[in-house]
């Protein structure tokens, strides 16, 4: 669970895709995000082909265009707002990310080359970085964070965060 202006999300799933509804003006898809604590759900719910079906069949009246080069230029910095306040508010996963120290993290995901290396977790290509297919987007968002919070602990800067974040991802 993460909380960010004055919101509480379930998970970093819902937070991404209802930034991503509100990004275009999908208030109405914004909405049911929220009314879900699956993962599976909110992903299929904020998928591209889902929000331009929903725009086509008058579900979202006043919503723009579903663009994907102006997403591509915003979701990363969305998605690592919402991990920033997912560790720095949740002591266990904050302490399981510091103790990784410099290990490669990566998102063994078969399907996704984006946040994900384009790998099954129990696949023979998963030994090789030669043989991913994916960016590994998360798992560089996650190091970032790592390197960023490892920074602050020594500095004795690092103060876990209750209290609520600005809207300022976009």
């Amino acid at each position: 669970m993460l909380a960010y202006a004055r919101v509480e999300y379930c998970c970093s799933e819902q937070f991404y895709m209802y930034m991503k509804a509100m990004y275009f003006d999908y208030h109405s898809l914004a909405k049911e995000i929220m009314l879900t604590n699956d993962p599976s759900t909110i992903k299929r719910l904020g998928n591209a082909d889902t929000m331009r079906q929903r725009q086509a069949n008058g579900a979202e009246l006043k919503c723009r265009d579903f663009d994907h080069d102006k997403w591509r230029k915003v979701k990363r910095n969305v998605m690592l707002t919402g991990l920033r306040a997912k560790f720095e508010q949740n002591v266990q996963l904050f302490n399981m990310l510091i103790e990784t120290e410099e290990a490669l993290l990566i998102e063994a995901s078969q399907t996704d080359t984006f946040w994900g290396i384009g790998c099954s977790l129990h696949g023979e290509e998963i030994k090789s970085i030669d043989n991913w297919k994916g960016s590994n987007q998360m798992g560089n968002l996650l190091m970032k964070l790592r390197t960023e919070f490892q920074y602050r602990c020594r500095a004795n800067e690092f103060v876990l965060k209750k209290e609520e974040y600005e809207d300022d991802c976009f």
